[in-house]
């Protein structure tokens, strides 16, 4: 043995060079993974007693099969059905699905195999999760379905209509009074008319049921869902039955389906209250009674509940092989998989630093057990958040608890909706998990999951306001939070709030709770907030954490103790925007206005204001000519008369004094000079005629419009002064921005931060006139102009 070791030593071995990439090893591990996945599944797939070929099915390569938009997706399998004929088969991940897609074929197949038709396949999700296998319309052939049919049938056969028709007849009526008096809403009737008449006919409900009825928004809701529900590959749970048992899957069905059993177990329980021998219209046309038996136990709810379920077998042990071969491949490939996954544009970019999860303080507390919270949910777009973060800091102050800020969403905003419904999609539709989208380099696609990354992103507060001042000032400790489901997690063990120890105010309207500093106030008659909330008692509240829905509102804290009024105040005040980026181009436009011009604001773009763009423009133009420029009513109306592409005579319009202005007067500003010396070019030659030589004053616009320059509603405004501009004609000023890159998405901030650096070139002008009933205006006009001035600001509400 010595011998041959020794011939072996003497032999020169030289290893080849075989070193590979570690990404090539995981490829070709994942891929090694997903071949024995493939063979397992091929070997032990179901196989069909026939060998018939299946009706042609349009080609596809996806894995998961052919796959259905979320949206009307009839409109696809209906082109598939012109292309390739009345059968098709499409594939939904392990499944096969023949569609007949003709009523000629249906009824031929009906006919000649109507015995294969008797049943219908397992649908897991739509059958056994969503319905809990108590809807006749997804159960299997069998005793439950002939119970149900038995019971259905007594009531909902063509002669037991018969005796319905007194009942529909006197529906009809109202709901042909209902769309003679109210033609709008002809959907609204027709929907209360079916409830009214189902609810009549299965639980004996005497009075109507309109179809704002919660009960009516559910079943409606819940139709709604088994329309997504029954799409093919909707839910994988349908090819893979054993993912019913996953305590994480499917959430969303178990949820609808525990709303569906509480509603409909809450009309049994009515129904039982209200029972008696027999359910009688008011007139005696018409009587409902149990179906007659001639043997107990065979009214629908005992065959419901006495319904045999079919003997449960022990699991087949090839079968549990390979489940668990299978769990366990694919549990490895996702490992590999999501290593790759995170790792494939390592190659062509390098990371920033991303802090998700971060939770930047402005002066933040340390960790006590005797702290206590406020929180709140933001929502809308900058100034509705902003009006939120006012209100919060003045409640914090009052009730002596710490304020949790939420970051500021810039961008497309997040619409109001009930409380948990706006909690969930603020922990959800945060960024955290999606830190690869910045990497994608330039020409490559955006994975799916990456779609819209760049239409929002969120900032602390301390980036436009000073909240470290504010917090100083008035002794109210903050923490800063960006709402991801990282930081939910570090508010629950950083600083221990539990849902034990939280106290929430859980509105389902935007105007559900309003905030009152004194115990004998009480809110106005026909005011529009439905409950009141006394802030003395409200401070008495043991939990650790007080948590409210919306606070947007100006006139969601009802003052009237001077101390409160004093903090509302300051507290607006301190949220004049102090960006150190924004402010040095601020300052280079208004230098580039000359220092002295006019300002006005616009909005146009969107809901009622759109609505309302021609009417508020002619206002503005108004303000601005006759009480900015000083022309008199007879000049300003003849110079409109003169101007307008309308043959029309029309009326000086109503301008409605702004009475919370004129509470708070200020010095008057210098009178505007006589001539203006703009560094920019002017747009057109200016007046020379004595009563016009006052609108050569420089003008700037601030609006929503995308081009006003050739936007018809800004033609008057073109003609009328030769030196107006827009944000979008100082486009060289604005190069700084380029370089501004939020560090916590590294989405650039430039167009996020145009609404604010054209609020704080409007406050610079001499004098400022904005657009009625807008929050962005109002702040301008309120606070960032009179900041800019010099002069106390307004409070509204």
């Amino acid at each position: 043995m010595s011998s041959l070791q020794s011939f072996f030593a003497l032999i020169p071995l030289q290893q080849p060079d075989l070193r590979i990439s570690v990404n090539t090893q995981l490829v070709l591990s994942a891929v090694a993974c997903l071949a024995a996945v493939g063979v397992i599944f091929w070997a032990y797939r179901p196989k069909s007693g026939s060998a018939l070929p299946l009706p042609p099915s349009p080609p596809t390569w996806k894995l998961q099969g052919h796959v259905l938009p979320h949206r009307k997706p009839f409109l696809t399998i209906a082109g598939w059905i012109d292309e390739y004929g009345p059968l098709i088969t499409i594939r939904s991940t392990f499944e096969r699905i023949v569609i007949i897609g003709r009523y000629k074929a249906a009824v031929e197949i009906m006919e000649n195999q109507g015995r294969l038709l008797a049943d219908r396949p397992r649908m897991i999700a739509a059958g056994e999760m969503f319905t809990g296998g108590m809807s006749i319309a997804f159960l299997p052939f069998g005793d439950r379905f002939r119970r149900m049919r038995r019971a259905l049938h007594s009531h909902l056969q063509p002669k037991a209509a018969e005796d319905y028709q007194p009942l529909l007849m006197s529906h009809v009526k109202n709901i042909v009074i209902g769309v003679l008096d109210n033609p709008q809403n002809i959907q609204q009737h027709v929907i209360t008319y079916a409830a009214t008449t189902i609810m009549k006919v299965a639980y004996g409900k005497n009075t109507p049921t309109y179809a704002t009825d919660p009960k009516v928004v559910e079943v409606r809701r819940s139709a709604k869902m088994v329309t997504e529900i029954l799409r093919p590959g909707a839910y994988l749970v349908n090819s893979i039955p054993w993912l019913k048992y996953l305590p994480w899957y499917g959430r969303d069905l178990k949820l609808a389906f525990e709303r569906i059993k509480k509603l409909h177990t809450g009309q049994l329980e009515w129904v039982k209250e209200q029972m008696s021998p027999s359910v009688t219209l008011e007139k005696g046309a018409y009587r409902m009674r149990a179906p007659r038996s001639t043997r107990p136990g065979s009214s629908l709810s005992q065959s419901l509940m006495s319904a045999k379920q079919p003997p449960s077998h022990s699991p087949n042990r090839k079968l549990a092989i390979l489940i668990t071969i299978l769990a366990f491949a694919s549990i490895t490939c996702f490992f590999f998989a999501y290593h790759l996954f995170t790792t494939r544009f390592a190659a062509y970019a390098q990371p920033h630093p991303h802090r998700a999860d971060a939770l930047p303080k402005a002066n933040p507390p340390a960790p006590d057990s005797n702290t206590k919270y406020l929180s709140y949910l933001p929502h809308s777009g900058l100034h509705n958040q902003r009006i939120a973060l006012e209100n919060a800091l003045v409640l914090a102050k009052a009730l002596n608890r710490t304020l949790l800020v939420p970051f500021l969403r810039l961008g497309r905003p997040i619409r109001y909706v009930s409380f948990e419904k706006l909690r969930r999609f603020l922990v959800l539709g945060s960024k955290t998990g999606l830190e690869h989208c910045p990497l994608v380099p330039v020409g490559i696609p955006a994975p799916d999951e990456c779609s819209g990354y760049g239409e929002w992103t969120s900032i602390p507060w301390d980036h436009l306001v000073n909240l470290q001042a504010i917090g100083e000032t008035f002794g109210v400790k903050m923490i800063q939070w960006d709402g991801s489901p990282a930081a939910e997690y570090m508010k629950k063990f950083h600083i221990n709030i539990f849902e034990a120890d939280t106290l929430t105010l859980q509105d389902s309207g935007p105007y559900d709770f309003r905030f009152l500093d004194t115990l004998d106030d009480v809110s106005p008659v026909r005011d529009k907030y439905i409950y009141s909330i006394y802030i003395p008692a409200l401070a008495q509240a043991p939990e650790k954490l007080v948590q409210i829905g919306t606070l947007f509102g100006s006139s969601r804290l009802r003052l009237r103790q001077r101390v409160s009024k004093s903090v509302r105040r300051d507290v607006r005040s301190g949220m004049a925007f102090t960006n150190p980026h924004l402010s040095p181009v601020a300052d280079t436009i208004n230098e580039a206005l000359g220092a002295v011009y006019i300002g006005a604001h616009l909005r146009i773009g969107d809901g009622q204001f759109e609505q309302r763009s021609t009417d508020n423009a002619r206002t503005i133009w108004w303000k601005l000519v006759h009480l900015v420029c000083g022309l008199d009513i007879e000049e300003t109306l003849a110079l409109e008369q003169q101007l307008s592409p309308f043959d029309e005579d029309l009326d000086p319009p109503l301008i409605q004094p702004d009475v919370p202005s004129l509470r708070v007067p200020h010095p008057p500003l210098p009178p505007l000079p006589h001539t203006f010396k703009p560094k920019i070019r002017c747009r057109a030659p200016l007046h020379t005629s004595a009563p016009l030589q006052r609108l050569n004053a420089p003008l700037y616009i601030a609006t929503d419009s995308p081009n006003p320059a050739a936007d018809t509603l800004f033609s008057i405004y073109l003609q009328t002064f030769p030196c107006i501009f827009f944000l979008s004609d100082f486009t060289s000023r604005l190069t700084p921005l380029d370089a501004l890159i939020n560090p916590y998405d590294q989405v650039p901030l430039k167009g996020f931060l145009i609404p604010v650096l054209d609020a704080m070139v409007l406050a610079r002008a001499r004098k400022v006139v904005v657009t009625d009933g807008s929050t962005f205006g109002a702040f301008v006009k309120d606070v960032l102009w009179r900041r800019h001035w010099g002069f106390e600001i307004v409070q509204r509400g």
